[in-house]
This record gives structure tokens, sequence and C-alpha cells, in this order.
């Protein structure tokens, strides 16, 4: 196995709100996640690192929680975080979170993150964007190709930080030699899924290929923070 991570603050951002973990979780296991702070409101960035510190104390105090479980009681964190900072209350992040366990990934997410895998069938997105324009596309009121020049495009349907979320979750079987890739909208919002594809199956190496992909990022006019982690199986 083989983990690479990167992020960037962007061309235009202050600060950098997204938030990464990639972790062992025993002999064949690992964890992976990453987070967005939401800049709509302040507090994205708190948002993001409670995100990602709740991950890691519940793995040290409870390793054996579900993907979901572990966002659950991230979300519950957040707000009770809120609770005490006022100024800050209303803080948001999204959350992708991958667990890979033996020959089993098991995986739960809320928000337009994305977690990815490049198998012997090609590149596929397996998380679903929780935006108001993809909701609008599957209503059949848009087409695909509007998504992601859409002004709903980047308003959630939920978002870590808030009351009663429902994670999307999933699972999926991993063999040797499969490529995982989580990457916050930095990254997703200007680089297609078939420049993804294309350089994520080039013959350089996984650090190569990770930094491709921020500089075509960057050259194809991100204005947002850039992260992502790449693991191979």
């Amino acid at each position: 196995m083989e983990t690479v991570t990167r992020t960037n603050i962007g061309p235009e951002r202050q600060i950098n709100q997204d938030r990464l973990l990639a972790t062992r979780t025993g002999p064949s296991g690992y964890l992976l996640a990453i987070g967005d702070g939401l800049g709509g409101n302040p507090g994205g960035e708190t948002a993001a690192e409670l995100f990602i510190e709740n991950v890691v104390k519940d793995l040290t105090d409870k390793d054996n929680l579900s993907p979901v479980q572990l966002l659950l009681n991230a979300n519950q964190a957040i707000i009770n975080h809120g609770l005490h900072h006022p100024e800050i209350a209303a803080m948001g992040s999204t959350a992708t979170l991958a667990a890979l366990r033996e020959k089993q990934l098991l995986w739960a997410h809320i928000g337009d993150s994305r977690l990815y895998i490049l198998d012997p069938n090609g590149l596929r997105q397996i998380t679903r964007d929780q935006t108001l324009a993809r909701s609008l596309y599957e209503e059949g009121k848009i087409d695909r190709h509007e998504i992601p020049s859409h002004s709903l495009n980047h308003f959630l349907e939920q978002c870590l930080g808030e009351d009663d979320i429902e994670p999307d979750q999933g699972a999926c079987e991993v063999n040797s030699g499969d490529l995982f890739l989580l990457c916050t909208d930095g990254l997703h919002d200007v680089v297609v899924d078939q420049q993804l594809e294309k350089i994520l199956t080039g013959k350089s190496s996984l650090t190569n290929k990770a930094d491709i992909l921020i500089q075509t990022a960057l050259d194809s006019g991100s204005k947002d923070n850039i992260s992502l982690i790449l693991h191979l199986v």
C-alpha cells in the first residue's frame, strides 16, 4: 500500500479550510478522510479541524466504529463546540471518509467532496455530490453539463455542523492495484473526470501524480483550496 496527500491554499484564499487524514488502523487497515470547511460562514476551518480531530480520537478510543458513526460523532462535536462559541455556531464542513479493511472499503459521505476508485474498469465516482444543482439534475430540471456552472452548485443539501444529518454510505470490494482518490471541490470543479483518469493511469509515480493533479487544478483556474489523498492498494 502507498498513500500520498497534498493540499494547496490556492491563488485567492487567505485561509486553507481543507483538512486531511490518512492513517493505518491495523496490519491491513487504513482510514482516509477529507473535509472542506464551508467558506460562507465563519469557522469553516474549525469545523473541518474538529471533524479530523474527532475521528482521530474515536479511532484511539473505539477503533471498531463504522464510518457513518465516525461522521455522526464528529457532527455532534462540531455542534457542541458551536454552543460554546456562538460567534462560529453556524460553521460547517463537508466530510468524506473511507475505511479499508481486508478486502473491503466502507465509506460515508456528506457534502460535495468526493471519493473515486480507479480499477481495471476505469475511474468512477463513488460518492454523490450533495448539492442543490445535483438534485435539480436528478429531478430532470437541468442537463448534466449544466451542473458545474449552475448557481446552486455550491449550495449543499447538508453538511457537518447541522442537526439530523443523514450521511450517504456504502461499501465496495477492494483488490490489489486499486487506486482511491479523495478530493475537495477545488480539484474536481476544474479537473474533469477524463483528465483525472488520464493523469491517474499515467506511468509516473504516485507522488508525481499527486503533484500533477494539484498543478492541473491551478492551471485550470481553481480559485479554491485544493486537497487530495491518493491511496494505492
